[in-house]
């Protein structure tokens, strides 16, 4: 019989337990980063078992304490930072762990508590809407907490400028920020069930317009034009994507899927990872109207379909959009350039 990733987290207990009684145990600021750099690499992606690492890590108790490091007065932000840092990387590529972790009040108190107005630590802002990111992304469960949330998101997307922002000793990215704040959106903008709330905010619809027509990938401009793609359902194109602004959007969305059907970040090297299922939902919404359905057709978006749907184990959530695609592209004059 074939085990579970639970059984087999079962062979991390004890050690997961360890990790959180360290966690626990009075310390000093440098032993406390150490401990919290040796778990975020116990569960790294990299790691064998390293799905089953986070349930045992989650089952014994280590989202408490990571919540309990961030809130703490006596913590630096670095080892602030280190306990969110670890704490997402804990739920990526995990379901039942971020549903878990969207359904405890710690985690809702954390948010409020880091994006009060006054708060001082940038970091935190990043490292925060990093987790919530993950969360959004593995949980489609966890949307009904987030969805809250999108007003304060889309308020710091909205007015984070400045190139950087000073915190205590370092220098915060200010593109860092934003481009958290877009993909937390965009996360949510998959789901249908979050769309009609998304698209009645005329804010939330400026905001990803103007980092989807920047082109910058830094800005996660593939993020937002997969959101408003979704949320064209719901608005009038020419209203979503004014005149112009619709080939780089697209050309934007077929780099990220062609890099996606090779299970590969996009941009190269960012260590950012697209769901091919979710850029192909996106993409169903644009491929209906005539004049994107034809840049889609010659940019090979059939091509690409197919080698998403020949992947190992496909997410079942691809099936219907791509096949709505692919009939959607049936109605071009353009060869479909699908594989024999």
């Amino acid at each position: 019989m074939e085990r579970t990733i639970a059984d087999i987290a079962l062979n991390y207990k004890l050690q997961a337990e360890n990790y959180v009684i360290a966690l626990r145990l009075p310390t000093d600021d440098h032993t406390l980063k150490s401990i919290i750099k040796s778990i975020f690499f116990f569960i790294h992606p990299k790691e064998k078992d390293f799905q089953a690492k986070c349930i045992a890590c989650a089952d014994a108790g280590a989202p408490s304490e990571f919540f309990r490091i961030a809130k703490s007065n006596e913590a630096s932000w670095p080892a602030k930072s280190s306990s969110l840092r670890t704490l997402g990387q804990m739920c990526c590529f995990n379901e039942r762990v971020s549903t878990k972790l969207a359904q405890d009040p710690e985690f809702g108190e954390l948010v409020v508590s880091v994006f009060h107005p006054v708060y001082p630590i940038a970091q935190l802002w990043v490292d925060t809407c990093y987790v919530m990111n993950v969360v959004a992304a593995e949980s489609w469960e966890s949307h009904e907490f987030l969805r809250q949330f999108v007003d304060k998101i889309t308020w710091l997307l909205a007015n984070i400028k400045d190139n950087v922002i000073p915190v205590a000793s370092c220098v915060v990215p200010a593109t860092e920020i934003r481009a958290n704040c877009v993909r937390f959106l965009g996360q949510l903008a998959s789901n249908p069930a979050n769309r009609e709330l998304l698209a009645a905010r005329p804010a939330v619809l400026s905001c990803l317009g103007e980092v989807a027509r920047s082109g910058c990938v830094e800005r996660a401009c593939a993020s937002a034009a997969i959101a408003l793609a979704n949320l064209v359902v719901l608005k009038n194109i020419d209203d979503v994507f004014p005149s112009g602004t619709m080939k780089p959007i697209i050309e934007i969305l077929i780099q990220a899927l062609a890099r996606a059907v090779e299970g590969k970040d996009f941009p190269e090297g960012s260590n950012v990872f697209y769901d091919d299922w979710k850029l192909i939902n996106g993409i169903s919404k644009l491929v209906v109207v005539p004049g994107p359905r034809e840049q889609l057709a010659e940019l090979g978006l059939a091509r690409l379909i197919q080698k998403a749907m020949e992947r190992p184990k496909p997410n079942q959530k691809l099936y219907a959009n791509a096949l709505l695609c692919l009939w959607s592209l049936a109605e071009t004059d353009f060869p479909l350039q699908a594989s024999p």
